[in-house]
């Protein structure tokens, strides 16, 4: 299967959305040269730019296509092509005014697609009795990818969740967690930013799968990320001792007399908070991004690992312009 191009009217921060997956003037020689017989479409941007929410949205449509048409929140425009050994078909996958329209190039006109109920077997919604021509799910499920795949760190839900095996739509979904292969950070949790350090340390150890990889996609890993801190909660009552701290009206004694033991523990943090933003400071180029070398980055998988004391967290990202990891 080739993606072609999608069109989604309005889906969380995608409005009016139009994307074409492979260029007019059709794909580069290296493509072929690097993928032989293997389609791929690479999204490449920055955080929050909306990659997730568009490779989620591809999933619900084959995910809710036999049975909850009502949950694929958007109308779209989806084209794409089968790759078959005898020949290759041309498929065009519509929602329009929350009725869902196939048709495959010199076989099949645009047609309304049933949906399937378990007591009524394939039926017409009130609103679609007027359509000329219509046809089930098991008609046309020739024309439909056999699996779509999820690989994912799916942290809010986006993607579907398997169904228990009473209609054969879900069956197409295969949704896999991979948060996993990236590590966990010294919370335990799933880190994005463990996975990076990963890649980071394969890199510069001269593995020949990370350049390889990059090599395959056209891109170049710039050598430098974007180091964010993430500071824990502070101390109980740290805001307040901060404010008066910081105001100049009270002395060394008054504080103690506030505060008391909690004192020292404000006091550490902010030493900790201060050397870490020193540090930061101190390797950063002119744009805000950090060189990469061998004395500073056995320092940044320290942070990423376990904190500087107060258990700093940070976010590494690569170079925005070069390479997408967030």
């Amino acid at each position: 299967m080739q993606l072609e191009s999608l069109y989604i009217k309005e889906f969380k921060k995608l409005k009016d959305v139009y994307i074409n997956f492979i260029p007019k003037e059709g794909l580069p020689n290296y493509y072929h040269d690097y993928f032989k017989n293997n389609s791929f479409s690479v999204l490449v941007g920055e955080n929050g730019s909306g990659k997730t929410t568009l490779m989620s949205f591809i999933a619900q449509i084959f995910h809710n296509l036999q049975r909850y048409h009502s949950k694929i929140q958007s109308d779209f425009v989806l084209k794409y092509r089968l790759l078959l050994e005898d020949n290759t078909r041309h498929v065009i996958l519509e929602k329009e005014d929350k009725n869902i329209f196939i048709s495959v190039a010199g076989i099949l006109e645009r047609s309304l697609l049933k949906e399937w109920d378990p007591r009524r077997g394939d039926v017409l919604r009130s609103h679609q009795q007027s359509a000329e021509r219509s046809v089930s799910y098991h008609e046309i499920k020739d024309f439909l990818p056999v699996n779509v795949i999820t690989s994912v760190i799916s942290i809010h839900g986006e993607y579907p969740e398997n169904r228990r095996p009473n209609y054969q739509g879900h069956r197409a979904i295969k949704s896999y967690n991979i948060s996993g292969i990236y590590g966990q950070n010294h919370f335990g949790i799933p880190s994005l930013s463990k996975g990076i350090c990963r890649f980071i340390e394969s890199y510069r150890n001269e593995k020949i799968i990370a350049k390889s990889f990059l090599k395959a996609l056209g891109l170049a890993f710039t050598n430098k990320v974007a180091v964010h801190p993430r500071y824990p909660d502070s101390p109980e009552g740290y805001s307040f001792y901060k404010s008066l701290n910081t105001s100049g009206n009270h002395g060394q004694e008054k504080l103690e007399e506030y505060f008391g033991e909690k004192l020292d523990e404000y006091k550490v943090f902010d030493r900790n908070k201060e050397e870490f933003e020193s540090y930061l400071d101190s390797q950063k180029d002119e744009s805000g991004w950090v060189q990469i070398r061998d004395d500073n980055l056995d320092k940044l998988i320290l942070l990423e690992n376990r904190g500087i004391k107060s258990k700093i967290v940070c976010k590494i990202l690569s170079q925005d312009r070069k390479l997408a990891l967030g």
